[in-house]
């Protein structure tokens, strides 16, 4: 599976080369392969899964394509309804598809300390990945003129709440 999804990925960036387009398609290979890196670490712990959102999906695609055609930096929608996480990489490692962007946000679980005061600037995508309460997530993603993928994921309901622990 991992070979199909490497093999998907080409064709992607390919396909982004020659029509110039920005959006990265997530298809099922990919949505399952999100859901995979988030449940994974949510398992662990005694998590429920998370569902795949495609209204979620829809918002963070949205957000994704103006951070890609802006091509400069990464920041939050401010969209208080639901949490969000977001990845900026150049390149996709062979062992990875487009879910590259939830496993740097799982290295964040090394600097997590459950019940101590974490820095949320440390691992605050990592405890929204694992937020007991989060039910549903949606991604989306895009690809900038320099190359780079902006990789969005949107969660309802949110998680990250100051002094409370995530599962």
């Amino acid at each position: 599976m991992n070979s199909m999804r490497h093999i998907l990925g080409i064709f992607a960036c390919f396909q982004l080369i020659y029509s110039h387009s920005q959006i990265v398609t997530i298809g099922e290979i990919e949505k399952t392969a999100i859901l995979e890196s988030h449940n994974t670490e949510r398992r662990a712990l005694n998590i429920l899964d998370l569902k795949w959102s495609d209204q979620l999906s829809k918002l963070s695609q949205q957000w994704a394509l103006k951070l890609a055609k802006e091509d400069r930096d990464i920041y939050h929608s401010h969209d208080d309804q639901f949490g969000e996480n977001i990845s900026y990489f150049f390149s996709i490692p062979d062992k990875y598809g487009i879910e590259y962007g939830v496993q740097l946000w799982n290295e964040e679980k090394k600097f997590y300390t459950y019940g101590k005061k974490n820095k949320l600037s440390e691992v605050g995508h990592y405890t929204q990945v694992i937020w007991s309460t989060t039910t549903e997530v949606g991604c989306g993603c895009a690809r900038g003129k320099s190359g780079a993928y902006f990789f969005v994921c949107k969660y309802n309901p949110s998680g990250n709440y100051i002094g409370v622990n995530p599962y």
